[in-house]
């Protein structure tokens, strides 16, 4: 076992169990059960690996952290700076009716626009909490993640499984208070739930 957010877990009534073997997939996962529950104590991440392999390649960055903060924070710079430019650049134009100043304030829009944009997509697309932190890992070390969320709640349950429900190469199942294991595909949800 490479990571462990809470060794002290225990079932609850109601649990959502998800594995996967990419570490992206369980970037996306976590988070999305994170913004369904606000209480991160119900929320927990096993890593397992054979051991901690380092890619002799990737010595710098191995978990992949700097690369996911980078990713984010470029989604939000590129439209940011545009977007930026455009209204400080266009609001000095109509207000002085200088080209010259018009252009010096897009720029300064730009940069703020994207230095602002890029904090907020990297926050926003971050989760914050242990089981979110605990699935970066060495790729190369880890061979499966299982993220789960733990309930009293059918409800939240089923709001987490919606959560999860377009994520790619995905294995999830819902597992009772006594550990016994049932594929999501079994289980109706909300948005599958005959009208009455």
């Amino acid at each position: 076992m490479l990571r462990n957010s809470d060794p002290h877990a225990v079932l609850l009534d109601d649990n959502l169990v998800v594995t996967t073997t990419d570490p992206e997939r369980a970037h996306d996962v976590a988070r999305a059960l994170e913004r369904t529950h606000s209480d991160p104590a119900l929320l927990t991440t096993v890593v397992y690996g054979r051991s901690e392999r380092r890619d002799p390649e990737r010595t710098v960055d191995p978990e992949g952290v700097t690369a996911h903060a980078g990713r984010r924070s470029l989604i939000g710079a590129v439209p940011g700076a545009i977007i930026g430019a455009l209204v400080i650049g266009l609001g000095v134009w109509l207000a002085t009716d200088s080209t010259t100043g018009a252009a010096a304030a897009a720029v300064g829009g730009a940069l703020f626009g994207a230095a602002v944009a890029a904090v907020w997509s990297f926050v926003i697309g971050t989760g914050q909490s242990e089981a979110y932190l605990d699935t970066f890992v060495d790729a190369t070390a880890a061979d499966l993640t299982v993220i789960a969320v733990r309930d009293d709640d059918p409800e939240r349950i089923e709001t987490a499984m919606d959560a999860v429900r377009d994520v790619p190469d995905i294995a999830v199942l819902r597992v009772d208070g006594e550990g016994r294991a049932h594929p999501v595909a079994d289980q109706p949800t909300r948005r599958s739930r005959p009208s009455q």
